[in-house]
């Protein structure tokens, strides 16, 4: 059966179960405890999703009537050490949101369930790579539910006026590195010929030269098409673009694109893309850090907006931004708030490929649980197409479920948007885990910025940053 028929079938089969549902999945978990239902709770910090959940359980409650899911919204911005004071105390729910960063640590801590034995070690169902960050020791310790990638976000509009193609750009990292300075000995292969003369020929008879071959044809596709766009995607305030003479970069009315390099979506993708992705620890001072990070500060037709409390996405909603760079997560805001149409492209591809890295977020069992049977059957359905198709329906982000993702893009579809580009990169890679990532990434983002602004110099830059990730680690 093909995605699209599965998660036809899927869609269906939702519509039909909650027409028939039973028990609403309630906050009420009172009532629920009452009617002799058991009763399991699934904690998360996403308001949107939560509706979504709420009419998936629904459908879940058509099919096992004994069991009331209570749903549970706890802001993001005090949840890690909501979900570590309540696990500490023996009042965490039954299943919990977390992230790759946290699964570890609670994983390590003896908090989680392992899942292989509930749910199977056949993991097809879901996006491997997604799957792969809730997975430590080749043993699940989550079940994946939304996902996200690095994409490009395009103003219709603006790439219109300027003739760009969002979908084709690419880079080179080549095109602001100096070319290498020829030694003695490359510019001399005879090693005693004065400068202007040619070098003395071989005492011994040259062979008859073979009848030279005909030139392969070259190859001149530019390798960088990144860098003009964003200059004829930047307008000045009397409408000139940065590639146009008299433009003044102290007057920007539109922006090519986003380089804060504070936001690891920006840079990430482009150290992937050469090869140095930080699957265990970060390294910025390697050359593929030096290249990235080059090419990157060199980027901007502009220096960045003055007022630090304005962000990229602001100025992308706000249609000042043409090009802005993050992750799928940002399309419902970006929906909301958008003053003119958008779309979806893949990042820039470098001089291999396009590379977009994926990061996620999944469900947890508490190894705690009172009703360890009924939260098992809860992750069943959680796990399912079925249960992930009003994530998918809803837009709410990428289901893990392969078969409910042919319904996420339908949904986006119906808004005009084609969200292709957040599921079909040419690859995908995922970022350093564990229990410090996030932490580390954190640690380098003051002084990436200086480099952003250009008030440090490359190497200054990068070496500082190592320096503090480093000792983010080992804190």
């Amino acid at each position: 059966m093909s995605r699209q028929a599965r998660a036809c079938a899927a869609a269906v089969a939702l519509v039909a179960l909650v027409a028939g549902c039973g028990e609403p999945a309630s906050d009420d978990s009172g009532d629920a405890a009452s009617a002799g239902f058991s009763t399991v709770t699934f904690r998360l910090w996403d308001e949107a999703a939560a509706s979504a959940y709420r009419e998936s359980f629904d459908a879940f409650n058509a099919i096992n009537r004994d069991v009331h899911v209570d749903v549970e919204v706890v802001p993001q911005e005090s949840y890690a050490e909501e979900v570590a004071a309540d696990l500490a105390d023996g009042t965490m729910a039954d299943i919990f949101w977390t992230t790759s960063d946290a699964v570890a640590a609670h994983a390590h801590a003896g908090d989680l369930v392992e899942l292989d034995e509930a749910l199977g070690e056949d993991h097809e169902q879901w996006e491997p790579a997604v799957t792969d960050l809730f997975t430590r020791d080749d043993v699940l310790w989550a079940v994946p539910q939304l996902w996200d990638s690095t994409v490009l976000f395009y103003n219709t509009e603006l790439v219109d006026r300027a003739g760009v193609d969002p979908t084709t750009l690419t880079w080179d990292p080549a095109v602001v590195q100096p070319p290498p300075v020829a030694s003695s000995a490359d510019a001399d292969p005879a090693g005693d010929a004065r400068a202007g003369e040619p070098a003395a020929p071989e005492a011994s008879a040259a062979p008859t030269p073979e009848p030279a071959a005909t030139p392969e044809p070259v190859d001149d596709t530019p390798t960088d098409t990144l860098r003009q766009a964003v200059r004829d995607l930047t307008r000045d305030d009397d409408g000139r673009t940065a590639s146009e003479e008299g433009f003044d970069p102290g007057s920007v009315a539109e922006y090519g694109i986003n380089t804060d390099l504070t936001a690891p979506a920006v840079w990430l993708p482009f150290l992937a893309q050469l090869g140095a992705v930080p699957h265990e620890e970060l390294t910025l001072t390697g050359p593929e850090g030096r290249a990235a990070f080059g090419y990157l500060a060199e980027l901007p037709a502009a220096p960045p907006v003055g007022d630090p409390t304005v962000t990229a996405r602001e100025l992308f909603t706000a249609g000042r931004m043409a090009l802005f760079q993050s992750t799928s997560a940002d399309m419902r805001h970006v929906a909301e708030h958008a003053e003119g149409d958008w779309g979806l492209a893949p990042v820039p591809a470098g001089p291999d490929r396009s590379v977009a890295v994926v990061d996620g977020v999944a469900a947890a069992v508490n190894a705690a649980s009172p009703n360890p049977e009924a939260t098992i059957e809860v992750l069943h359905w959680i796990a399912s197409a079925d249960g992930q198709s009003a994530l998918a329906s809803h837009g709410v982000g990428v289901p893990a479920a392969t078969g409910a993702q042919d319904l996420f893009l339908r949904a986006w579809a119906d808004r005009g948007v084609d969200a292709s580009a957040a599921l079909e990169a040419p690859a995908v890679v995922t970022a350093a885990t564990g229990p410090r990532a996030q932490d580390v990434l954190q640690s380098v983002r003051p002084v990436l910025d200086q480099l952003y602004r250009g008030e440090l110099p490359l190497a200054e830059a990068l070496a500082t940053a190592q320096v503090a990730a480093e000792t983010e680690l080992g804190s």
